[in-house]
């Protein structure tokens, strides 16, 4: 099976046809609207300027066609060596079909980009084959690697892509019931993935959650990358500053609307935003400087991650100033990179400080016992059995010295008493022993110095003796006695 006529061969052929019989048989040997439409400006560029026509050549004349609105090809037409299959979706700048091509007996699908602005000086053809042949070589298993690409005849210019059959992340978050760990880790996959191409010197400048798919196995594919730049109407030589600004806006940095110049600080501003909209349910709207957690609401249940008190708790300080500062408004000030913005989300998965919450030694403390929380409960187990082992110890010395105190005074008092009770000078026989307790009596109210409780327990203890050797008057006066003394020493 023959190849169609290319517009140029199409061109060529129709200026062999006398000018009224063109219309017919255009319609008979164009195979859709576009393709005609191409075919007639160039012929109407001719009639124009025959000469200068002739001498530019079909190139020349490409150069004076006007951009025209791509128009829907039909199914079955080729781009290259792909045929085109059903439409699977559009936007602002592009639309997609399935295609295929067979190479030794081999089918191959692919999603075939078709750009809605076309390329016509050789100066846009050339930048965009050197754009296409950079993308080519990046290599990462969470981007859809592209495979070929190319421009028309008409200077339409299409891309096949790695077909991926996913879900975009939010839709397949909100259908498997994602919680807010596992959202996470989705973000950080997405994360590493633009690292890798802000790596190879390529930024996205689109990402938007139809542009990140997860597959029904869970793994990450981003679409379109470097795709805007290919875009581009009018890049400088280092591709940064743009005229004709292909974005998103709801997901475009402010720079982007600025015209300021495009870094990968674009690239993390739309990262937080899509990691806002992945963990709150909605998406944050321009000049929105609210935290997360503060813009939590009642929404259904697949659209959040836990019950909208519980998310609110969870959002709330570390999860609130990572969406800040990859969201700021000043691109110096949000993560350096996107691997950065990975490493944070990474650390509040593991209970690690994060680079976004300001330095505190508290709040590093909060973090470890968090992190450590098994161990920290078993040393302070620990800690407290010790504390309670060396309190009964320490009390149990404190009795002990308390006893040996009480022993020693004891002790020493009566040898005091007995060596006062010996006589001055020579006598008949032994002082008598009421005679050496009432002197320790008396001794023992005199002592200011003496421990009150050894005092109390020692004259008790006298009074006894005296009431033992049948002196019970005076035992009776010594008992009083120490009870009104313990009165005012102890209360009553």
């Amino acid at each position: 099976m023959s190849n169609p006529p290319s517009q140029r061969e199409l061109f060529d052929a129709a200026l062999e046809i006398a000018p009224g019989n063109r219309n017919a048989w255009l319609r008979e040997h164009c195979f859709d609207d576009d393709e005609r439409a191409a075919v007639e400006s160039l012929l109407a560029a001719d009639a124009a300027d025959a000469r200068h026509a002739f001498n530019g050549g079909v190139d020349g004349l490409l150069d004076r066609v006007g951009e025209a609105d791509l128009r829907m090809p039909a199914v079955g037409l080729r781009f290259g060596e792909f045929v085109l299959g059903e439409k699977l979706g559009e936007g602002g700048s592009s639309v997609v079909f399935r295609a295929s091509r067979e190479q030794a007996g081999v089918r191959q699908h692919v999603a075939l980009k078709l750009l809605r602005r076309n390329l016509y000086t050789a100066a846009e053809q050339r930048r965009f084959r050197d754009e296409r042949r950079a993308l080519s070589q990046l290599d990462h298993p969470g981007i859809a690697r592209l495979i070929e690409g190319g421009v028309t005849d008409a200077g339409t210019p299409f891309i096949a892509l790695e077909l991926i059959d996913g879900k975009s992340i939010l839709e397949f978050a909100r259908e498997s019931v994602l919680d807010l760990p596992a959202r996470l880790r989705l973000m950080v996959s997405v994360c590493r993935a633009v690292e890798a191409a802000h790596r190879a010197l390529i930024v996205h400048r689109d990402l938007k959650p139809s542009n990140v798919l997860v597959t029904a196995d869970g793994i990450v594919k981003l679409l379109d990358f470097g795709i805007a730049k290919l875009l581009d109407q009018s890049a400088d030589k280092d591709g940064t500053q743009t005229e004709h600004k292909v974005m998103t806006p709801a997901y475009a940095a402010p720079e982007q609307f600025s015209g300021g110049q495009i870094t990968t600080a674009t690239d993390v501003y739309a990262l937080g935003l899509l990691l806002n909209e992945l963990i709150t349910g909605q998406r944050r709207e321009h000049g929105d400087l609210r935290t997360p957690s503060s813009r939590v609401t009642d929404l259904p249940d697949d659209m959040l991650p836990a019950p909208p008190a519980v998310l609110r708790r969870e959002l709330r300080g570390d999860l609130d100033n990572i969406v800040l500062k990859a969201t700021s408004v000043e691109p110096d000030t949000r993560y350096v990179s996107a691997g950065a913005f990975a490493d944070d989300i990474e650390s509040y998965l593991a209970n690690r400080p994060v680079a976004a919450h300001p330095p505190s030694s508290m709040y590093r403390l909060r973090k470890f016992i968090a992190r450590h929380r098994g161990g920290v409960i078993v040393a302070m187990a620990v800690l407290l059995v010790c504390a309670i082992a060396l309190g009964f110890a320490l009390a149990q010395a404190r009795v002990a010295y308390r006893a040996a105190q009480r022993a020693d005074a004891m002790r020493e008092f009566m040898f005091k008493a007995f060596a006062e009770a010996e006589p001055s000078g020579p006598r008949d026989g032994a002082p008598r022993i009421t005679d050496v307790v009432t002197q320790a009596v008396a001794n023992a109210k005199a002592d200011v110095r003496m421990n009150p409780q050894v005092r109390t327990e020692l004259v008790g203890q006298l009074g006894a003796i005296l009431r033992a050797q049948g002196q019970v008057a005076p035992a009776r006066e010594i008992h009083a006695l120490n009870y009104a003394q313990s009165q005012r020493d102890f209360g009553e």
